[in-house]
């Protein structure tokens, strides 16, 4: 996906700027910085064995965690804000994401583009308009088993690994929840 297809989505969603964050190992796994053109604006650490924090420059602090409704899943996150708004929070099972009612697949296919031109290198973060389902609780086994086959708008891209610098690109519909989202994606992806 070329760079101008997500910020012409980002357009669509309000006008608010595509954002283009890289996070970069700094020791262990666990331990990185997330920077925004250049600039570190977060860090993440590890807070227990299947928890973190993420800390921005300006002082917010969301916790992640891979227990999600009561157990603990790969490829899944829950994130929330220390002290802040519930709108702040959301939920990855199994790298399907909802947030303000919504529903996105991590690592999705983009409509329009060629299934082969996907089986390497960029994953992509894309909106299923049209889900079947209000709750991320009410998704039932058979959609889980054939969530890879649902393909809508891309509104995000991951690229690279951890200890180079994995490369988080979100349109601005995803903009109020880019510093934590980022974090996961760079947790499910390259420190697995």
């Amino acid at each position: 996906m070329e760079k101008n297809q997500i910020q012409d989505t980002a357009e669509t969603a309000g006008g608010k700027r595509a954002l283009e964050l890289v996070i970069k190992r700094r020791g262990k796994p666990w331990e990185a910085a997330i920077f925004d053109a250049g600039k570190e604006v977060a860090s993440i650490d590890r807070k227990a064995v299947h928890d973190f924090l993420v800390s921005s420059a300006d002082g917010r602090v969301w916790e992640l965690t891979s227990s999600v409704h009561g157990e603990r899943r790969p490829f899944s996150m829950r994130a929330s804000r220390i002290g802040g708004p519930e709108e702040s929070a959301f939920t990855i099972r199994d790298n399907l994401l909802q947030h303000h009612g919504r529903f996105y697949v991590l690592g999705g296919k983009p409509e329009g583009r060629p299934l082969g031109d996907l089986l390497f290198g960029r994953r992509y973060i894309c909106r299923l308009d049209g889900f079947p389902f209000a709750d991320l609780g009410e998704v039932d086994g058979a959609t889980w088993s054939r969530l890879k086959r649902f393909r809508g708008p891309a509104v995000g891209e991951l690229d690279g690994i951890g200890t180079e610098g994995h490369s988080v690109r979100l349109s601005g519909e995803l903009e109020d929840i880019a510093l934590p989202l980022a974090a996961s994606s760079y947790l499910l992806y390259s420190t697995a």
